[in-house]
């Protein structure tokens, strides 16, 4: 059963990374807040070893404190996501993004000191 949802969502967030309006998807979350949001959470609470996961086209990566970040690590699982979050890790430089289902990943829980996730449990076919 979770087999089939993980093809079943993987293939959703493919088609709609592909139809991604960025400009627009950034004006709605600036009209509703949520980039304010996104900014304090981060900020706050990021640091150390940070894994963001479902990092999407990385629309997250101006708001950490490089400062306060020993390594940061992206994760999604959904190419076209890859291919933008990378162009956005390359200009600001520090991140690693990773082709990766969160529910497979290579690391242990331990491994992080701050995991972030704006908008990713939705992605989650087994949020056990």
């Amino acid at each position: 059963m979770l087999k089939n949802n993980a093809n079943f969502y993987h293939t959703l967030h493919e088609q709609v990374a592909l139809g991604l309006q960025e400009k627009e998807q950034e004006a709605a979350e600036k009209e509703n807040g949520i980039d304010v949001l996104r900014q304090k959470l981060i900020a706050q609470h990021a640091q150390g070893i940070v894994l963001e996961t479902c990092v999407g086209t990385n629309p997250n990566r101006k708001y950490y404190d490089d400062s306060k970040i020993r390594k940061l690590i992206g994760l999604d699982w959904v190419q076209a996501n890859i291919s933008k979050a990378q162009i956005m890790a390359d200009k600001q430089g520090g991140m690693t993004i990773l082709n990766c289902d969160i529910h497979q990943t290579p690391f242990s829980p331990e491994s992080f000191d701050t995991v972030v996730d704006t908008f990713g449990l939705e992605c989650c076919y087994n949020i056990e």
